[in-house]
């Protein structure tokens, strides 16, 4: 429960799985707690997640409705599921939720790396124009034997 919560579990996690179930609504009600811990723990907004509603199996006790799941889910910046854990039908529905998610850590990774090698590019860039301001060129290499440039 959230109440047990420690902030080093959230750390060593690329994605996260937010699930609550469809027919207890109080469990609906702590995902956005919940996940305001991870990115209080992370100390960032910027999380690749889904949000399951598990138990759609039990439609007849639903408390939470798929619409209100779709608004949750868009508030969190999150995919929608709803699923059954119990439902072997629906193995094809979980094996989607995991590959949607790997696909989209992949894409930030992919933007979070991409920012960096701007940064270490300019840097780089910064330095040889120090080198060469410097005098410390590459270009003017001497040859070690006759001290002429080479």
């Amino acid at each position: 429960t959230a109440t047990e919560w420690k902030d080093s579990y959230a750390l060593w996690a690329d994605c996260f799985i937010f699930v609550y179930s469809i027919t207890e609504y109080s469990s609906f009600e702590e995902l956005s707690r919940l996940k305001r811990l991870v990115e209080s723990s992370r100390h960032s907004t910027s999380l690749t997640c889904a949000l399951v509603g598990n138990k759609n199996d039990l439609v007849y006790d639903r408390q939470v409705t798929v619409t209100q799941g779709r608004n949750l889910a868009a508030d969190m910046g999150a995919r929608f599921y709803e699923l059954s854990a119990c439902d072997w039908n629906q193995l094809p529905q979980v094996c989607q939720l995991f590959t949607d998610l790997h696909t989209a850590w992949r894409r930030a990774r992919g933007m979070r790396d991409s920012r960096q090698r701007k940064s270490s590019s300019s840097a780089k860039f910064k330095q040889a124009i120090q080198k060469v301001i410097s005098g410390k060129s590459s270009t003017l290499k001497r040859n070690s034997l006759t001290g002429l440039p080479s």
